[in-house]
């Protein structure tokens, strides 16, 4: 099939006892259609690779998702092929695969590029840093009760380097839905992300805000940071299948599809948190980027280390939490450090912090961990929620402390 001549679809099929021809699976339904072969990466029969680098050996020319409740195939299809497969009574809806982008601010590129170990206020090249987003948060002080052991995150991104040594100690395995490429990091983004989230204490680099957590690569977009939909949507059900317990998606695209909302409606529904970076579409009005939208994700905008909304950062009635977006320091591939800004930034400190409170408050569901959230947060600025910082910034040791919900 002519890639110039096509257009990428994801495709919603009725559930298999609501077809017409309930012994017609979905991609028998499909050759009814399309003529051309079409080769499929089994989403949630793919393992993570625990630790070892894993391609697909192919590249498959979609994504099929076998799941009662989701059904759903991804790929790229001819005009005449789209408008036959609408008329199909079978098919519940047909979208298209739109493209999300790493969130990082258009606006600022990378600050400080280096090569050695870099310190904030710290004597020595071998002295590990306390970023100051991971202070402003308060994270260090939850650490007396929990430090997020045992709490599997899976970051949404570019990939991890999982070779570097303040992320190495943490990482729990990866896999990747970007055809051609392993779920290590070629891009730096994942990498920056995932430091933010749990890099170790180790007494070098940088130590993120749950520094005991277990990280997940969970490639979703490609070196040069862009994802379809459907890869993103892979990733969300593959995590709602293998025992996540927190999603962070420093990600996000300007196109809504329903497919996407019904992924992370039922992953939340299946006791996964999901954390998302707003946007960095700022400073205009009702700017919040997809997923971020959509109420089974945290929407998170990005402050300054005065608590001031970055100019840059998406505003809208969506938002539910503020947290540090402004020349973060964080991790980069081949045991480098890097500076970034973006919502990209925010969100990670949010997933990092309910790490720490989902380890503190054992066996809570995730709707629980995000009012614990809210309820924690410091309002910024003019009492009550706003569109800018929603229920104030995180705070991560009033997360883990915090007992009851009034």
């Amino acid at each position: 099939m002519e890639q110039a001549n096509t257009t990428p679809m994801i495709i919603t099929f009725r559930k298999k006892d609501q077809r017409t021809d309930k012994k017609l699976d979905k991609q028998e339904i499909l050759r009814k259609h399309v003529k051309t072969r079409m080769d499929f990466c089994d989403v949630l029969s793919l393992q993570d690779m625990d630790a070892v680098p894993g391609d697909f050996e192919q590249s498959p020319t979609g994504m099929d998702i076998n799941m009662y409740e989701l059904p759903i195939i991804s790929g790229r299809f001819s005009k005449k092929e789209i408008s036959s497969l609408r008329k199909d009574e079978n098919i519940e809806m047909i979208e298209e695969d739109a493209l999300a982008y790493a969130v990082q601010s258009p606006r600022d590129t990378p600050a400080n590029s280096v090569s050695e170990l870099m310190v904030e206020n710290a004597p020595g090249a071998l002295a590990e840093t306390l970023p100051w987003g991971i202070n402003r948060i308060d994270a260090e002080r939850a650490w007396e009760v929990t430090r997020g052991a045992g709490i599997r995150i899976a970051v949404l991104d570019t990939g991890i380097d999982h070779l570097h040594h303040d992320l190495a100690p943490n990482f729990g395995g990866g896999v990747s839905f970007v055809p051609g490429e392993s779920f290590t990091d070629g891009n730096g983004h994942g990498t920056h992300v995932a430091g933010i989230i749990g890099a170790r204490q180790n007494g070098t680099g940088v130590v993120g805000v749950a520094p005991n957590c277990s990280l997940l690569s969970v490639k979703v977009l490609n070196r040069s940071g862009s994802g379809n939909y459907s890869s993103i949507i892979s990733g969300i059900l593959w995590c709602a299948r293998n025992n996540i317990d927190i999603i962070n998606m420093s990600l996000g695209g300007g196109q809504h599809v329903q497919a996407l909302q019904n992924a992370c409606d039922f992953a939340f529904s299946h006791n996964v948190l999901i954390v998302a970076a707003a946007g960095n579409s700022g400073p205009g009005p009702d700017t919040v980027g997809y997923p971020a939208r959509y109420d089974s994700c945290i929407a998170v905008s990005g402050v300054d280390n005065s608590g001031t909304v970055a100019s840059f950062s998406s505003r809208g009635n969506q938002v539910d939490l503020a947290a540090p977006g402004v020349n973060i320091l964080s991790c980069w591939p081949g045991n480098r450090y890097e500076r970034l800004n973006g919502t990209s930034m925010a969100a990670p400190h949010v997933a990092g912090t309910a790490a720490l409170a989902t380890s503190s408050h054992r066996f809570t569901r995730a709707a629980t961990i995000r009012e614990i959230l809210f309820q924690a947060a410091d309002n910024l600025g003019v009492p009550g929620r706003d569109d800018e910082t929603g229920h104030g910034l995180v705070d991560a040791e009033q997360s883990a402390y915090l007992r009851t919900l009034h």
